[in-house]
């Protein structure tokens, strides 16, 4: 089932660069997928470029570590722009 709390889960199994997921507060995780959701709606940023922002962010995420969290954040916080994530 979508929501906050599955999109806590997922990104607390996460590995995301030199950030330990498991170890943030759910309102940590919560503002990165708010983030994410901003940046694919308001912002009107595609995929890439949101992972992008991510990749250079002080975690250093792997860009396939950043696509996770981005996918994760779509699929469970703000399905509107489900379209943006390639297949």
């Amino acid at each position: 089932m979508a929501g906050a709390g599955a999109f806590v889960a997922e990104a607390r199994a996460l590995t995301f660069g030199t950030k330990d997921l498991a170890a943030a507060s759910d309102t940590e995780l919560l503002r990165v997928g708010t983030l994410v959701c901003d940046g694919l709606g308001t912002h009107r940023l595609d995929f890439n470029r949101v992972v992008h922002r991510l990749v250079r962010s002080d975690a250093h995420p792997t860009t396939a570590e950043a696509a996770a969290m981005v996918s994760s954040a779509v699929r469970n916080l703000c399905p509107q722009p489900a379209s943006a994530i390639p297949n």
